[in-house]
């Protein structure tokens, strides 16, 4: 008999951990990159992070649904792009992890670039280079915002945890006197 109550105690106790399965809850993740109005007239390289801080993503047991990078770019003279009163047109080009340069497009005079990188975030980095095709201009900010799930193990109750414990009480006391009644039997 006292083997079915050990029996009995080892699967309520596995049950209760089995019960204490992971929550996917929803995540935001946001890196900004603010490098103070840098003129780029060559190329520049930057790092976006997400894995930071308590609530940062973790690898192999968070998942990223979309991702979206923003770069504000800007035209470094006064006057735009009038070659008589400014510097000419500007064109930009962008790769990201090496993934392979972008087409060029023109910079005006404030101009955002919007991406969707989803599929590069796996690691939770994202390396990003700026290549001014022609002419120069300024990196004002560099915005990525991340949409996941975290996957947290759930917390069992205190109520649950309350009832399992007086299970098993129940249980011990019943063991330990049906082996008093075989001892004076």
């Amino acid at each position: 008999m006292f083997n079915r109550a050990r029996t009995c105690i080892t699967l309520a106790a596995v049950s209760l951990l089995a019960s204490a399965t992971a929550q996917a809850l929803p995540a935001l993740w946001v890196d900004e990159f603010d490098p103070a109005d840098i003129t780029i007239s060559s190329q520049y390289s930057f790092s976006h992070s997400i894995l930071d801080g308590a609530n940062g993503f973790r690898l192999g047991i968070d998942t990223i649904t979309s991702a979206t990078l923003s770069i504000l770019l800007a035209d470094d003279a006064l006057f735009g792009d009038l070659p008589i009163l400014g510097d000419g047109q500007e064109t930009v080009s962008f790769n990201f992890d090496g993934t392979g340069w972008s087409s060029s497009q023109p910079v005006g005079q404030l101009d955002v670039f919007s991406f969707g990188l989803d599929s590069l975030l796996t690691d939770g980095m994202l390396d990003v280079t700026i290549r001014a095709t022609q002419g120069d201009f300024k990196l004002a900010k560099s915005n990525l915002v991340v949409i996941g799930e975290r996957n947290r193990a759930a917390v069992p109750e205190p109520t649950s945890m309350a009832l399992f414990g007086l299970g098993l009480f129940g249980l011990a006391a019943v063991a330990g006197r049906k082996a008093r009644i075989r001892m004076h039997d």
